[in-house]
């Protein structure tokens, strides 16, 4: 009787937990000399996991980042996640985004290069944007700003945006995302 007991308890607290609301609060800030992102994971607000760190990237492999180069990025991130459809479309649809800010300022230091850069950044953050607001839930605005800065070349770009989604879709989530990352890995091996 015990025995029926304790595992019923255990089944009940494994079906609390996986139901639970995990939460991860993230920031990026990415500029022409550094990269840096901070992770906090919290669940019934207990964080229950904080990382900050700067990004470091070869020397070799290291391109120089400027205001030019951030469309180029922007389309190889939105191809990336062509790529990954089923599996971004799964975890949007199960995710509500609580704050969304992304704020890029930068230039070329010519003024016409500038203005083009600049329409380019916020056409394709606007389509990312719409992207996550159509398959995800957002319980906030948005907040996207492009600042040009047009007599000098210089660029940051700081991403900060807090969501949540239940642990048991997201271990789901991690498990068909191990599994297309390993059909891939044996695909170009």
């Amino acid at each position: 009787m015990l025995w029926i007991l304790l595992s019923v308890a255990l089944m009940l607290i494994i079906l609390i937990l996986l139901s639970s609301r995990i939460t991860f609060t993230s920031t990026i800030t990415y500029t022409q000399r550094e990269q840096s992102f901070s992770i906090a994971v919290s669940m019934y607000r207990i964080r229950l996991y904080q990382k900050k760190a700067a990004i470091t990237m070869d020397h070799e492999t290291h391109k120089e980042i400027n205001f030019d180069s951030f469309q180029g990025d922007l389309r190889l991130a939105v191809h990336l996640l062509q790529e990954l459809n089923p599996l971004v479309n799964y975890i949007l649809k199960n995710t509500y985004f609580h704050k969304l800010k992304w704020i890029t300022k930068g230039g070329t230091g010519d003024a016409g290069t500038t203005g083009v850069a600049t329409g380019g950044v916020w056409a394709i953050k606007g389509i990312l944007i719409g992207i996550i607001g159509e398959k995800s839930n957002l319980k906030s605005q948005p907040v996207i700003h492009v600042s040009p800065h047009f007599q000098q070349p210089f660029f940051l770009s700081t991403f900060e945006c807090m969501v949540s989604l239940k642990l048991g879709k997201a271990m789901y989530a991690l498990f068909k995302a191990m599994r297309v990352f390993s059909r891939k890995e044996k695909v170009f091996s």
